[in-house]
């Protein structure tokens, strides 16, 4: 059958072996511990606050609009996790904010007016996407981290 030889031989080619798939797996075991941050979900007040969002472009009722985007290309938006906001561009409009119970809007300075409400498009760690009306036109923000 097998000599004591024949073992020992067939021991020493299975342990590297052995050793090999032990190291490959405590590596992939810790790269799985230190995944990157980003792959964690956020919540949307996570997503909203943890930048200030710059404006790089704006649609008028979903069409391009020299006029309106001149006046808001590099607005910036800041929104803090106490509820406080600062919208800048040629001067500085501060308040509060909430969400709406649903969370597919932003609600500043807590008034429902349809002016003072941006509706969520999009909220993600490197693009935010916002509309709000006025003048009973639909003015679409497309906004990335400052």
């Amino acid at each position: 059958m097998f000599s004591a030889r024949s073992i020992r031989s067939i021991f020493w080619q299975v342990k590297p072996t052995k050793v090999l798939l032990l190291v490959l797996s405590l590596a992939i075991f810790l790269q799985s511990c230190l995944e990157d941050p980003e792959g964690i979900a956020k919540s949307k007040r996570e997503l909203l606050t943890q930048t200030t969002w710059r404006v790089n472009k704006v649609t008028l009722d979903d069409r391009d609009d020299p006029s309106t985007n001149d006046a808001l290309i590099g607005l910036r938006a800041s929104f803090s996790q106490n509820g406080t906001y600062s919208i800048t561009k040629n001067g500085t409009q501060t308040g509060v904010w909430r969400f709406s119970s649903d969370e597919q809007a932003i609600l500043l300075d807590a008034v429902q007016q349809s002016d003072d409400t941006w509706l969520i498009r999009s909220l993600e760690n490197r693009k935010f996407e916002a509309s709000y009306r006025e003048n009973n036109e639909t003015i679409q923000l497309f906004m990335s981290p400052n």
